[in-house]
């Protein structure tokens, strides 16, 4: 299976396609009687990705496409962010305060982990708080979904 050019979109229907993929994966390894322990270590890789993204509820969610590099999800988030702090009617000062903190921690786990330079799409999860009569964005977690390349065919067309 080819993760690289995977796109996982919670608003659009591609994880259907996410789904068909992972079915076909499982028929396909059902049909041979023996699996080896790489491909049953793989399937239970995916199975519990689909898991995870399956438990991940869509409201209150800050979420990047899947992009070329961690440094392409943060600046989508970004983008994401500013866009729901003036759509749902926040504090600007006070959810900055708290976008800053948690985007700070992000990134040097990102840093830390090596993923700012492979394809990442982050889910931010936060709660909605009153401070002062005044609606505040916490933020409660952070998923981040790498993808590395699973490898490669040739095609040659001499």
């Amino acid at each position: 299976m080819f993760l690289y050019k995977c796109e996982i979109n919670y608003f659009g229907g591609n994880l259907s396609e996410l789904i068909k993929m992972l079915k076909e994966a499982i028929m396909k390894l059902e049909k041979r009687e023996a699996l080896t322990v790489a491909e049953e270590e793989k399937l239970k890789k995916y199975s519990k990705e689909l898991e995870a993204l399956r438990s991940i509820p869509m409201e209150n969610t800050l979420q990047s496409r899947i992009a070329p590099t961690g440094r392409g999800a943060v600046f989508q988030l970004r983008k994401v962010f500013y866009a729901t702090l003036s759509d749902k009617g926040y504090d600007r000062d006070l959810s900055v305060a708290e976008w800053k903190k948690m985007i700070s921690k992000l990134i040097d786990f990102m840093n830390e982990k090596g993923l700012s330079e492979i394809p990442t799409k982050i889910i931010v999860e936060y709660s909605e708080e009153e401070q002062d009569g005044k609606k505040v964005i916490k933020f409660k977690k952070a998923r981040i979904f790498y993808f590395e390349l699973a490898g490669s065919y040739t095609l040659d067309f001499e």
